[in-house]
């Protein structure tokens, strides 16, 4: 994801949910660091990514919790980024690992509140009614 610009995160995210199956699990790593503070090159320009930093509130706000359970495996300091590349100089660059499971669309229902359960125990309950009031009339 951070070889992708931001605006095509959510394509990309859209992407992955038609491949996954509910259950289905991806890795992701990625790189986060603070983007206002990469250096500015000999010409005055700012050095431009990729690695585009994502951050966690990104990776939540992209894979909502309704749809995904997002667990973080890891984040540390990348040393080799952070020190190697000229891009990075002075910046504290740290690599993230996110394990996100696709729900199932059970779990989607339940994460809205459970409408369908009671809708069809809503109507499970009418359908009784209606057979409990033809049976006291054909008495």
């Amino acid at each position: 994801l951070d070889s992708v610009p931001p605006p095509a995160w959510e394509e990309y995210v859209a992407a992955t949910s038609r491949l996954l199956r509910p259950g289905g699990r991806l890795l992701l790593t990625v790189t986060d660091y603070d983007q206002a503070q990469v250096p500015i090159d000999p010409t005055g320009r700012r050095w431009s990514p990729p690695p585009f930093s994502v951050q966690e509130g990104d990776v939540r706000r992209l894979f909502p919790l309704g749809s995904w359970d997002i667990e973080v495996l890891g984040k540390q300091v990348d040393e080799e980024l952070s020190n190697g590349n000229p891009a990075f100089h002075g910046v504290i660059v740290s690599e993230v690992a996110y394990l996100i499971t696709k729900k199932s669309r059970a779990a989607d229902d339940t994460a809205a509140g459970g409408r369908k359960s009671r809708m069809y125990a809503g109507g499970a309950a009418l359908a009784l009614a209606a057979l409990g009031a033809a049976a006291v009339g054909c008495r």
